[in-house]
């Protein structure tokens, strides 16, 4: 009993395409900075956790851990060592145009 709704395929072909599918994805939403800004989603997230803490140029300094605390828990639950990196390339005033500090 066949069932006229199945279509059979070819795995190999449908992992190759899903793959390339997903990586393109990958690499436009995160790796790729925007064009408007010039920031990626992990720098966008730490830029708005710095905000939620009140921080800013004319306020005491905080740890970079409750920094990286308040990003990793509401924001950015991927693990801390992308964030401490994210916020070290933040602050070279070679990495971006216009740094952190």
């Amino acid at each position: 009993m066949p069932d006229s709704r199945i279509i059979s395929i070819n795995i190999e072909d449908e992992l190759k395409v899903a793959y390339i599918d997903y990586s393109m994805s990958v690499i436009v939403s995160r790796a790729l900075p925007d064009v408007r800004d010039g920031l990626k989603p992990v720098h966008r997230r730490v830029l708005y956790g710095m905000l939620d803490l009140g921080l800013g140029y004319n306020k005491p300094y905080k740890k970079s851990a409750r920094i990286v605390g308040e990003v990793l828990g509401k924001y950015h639950p991927h693990g801390d060592s992308s964030i401490y990196g994210t916020i070290v390339r933040m602050v070279q005033d070679f990495s971006f145009r216009y740094p952190l500090c």
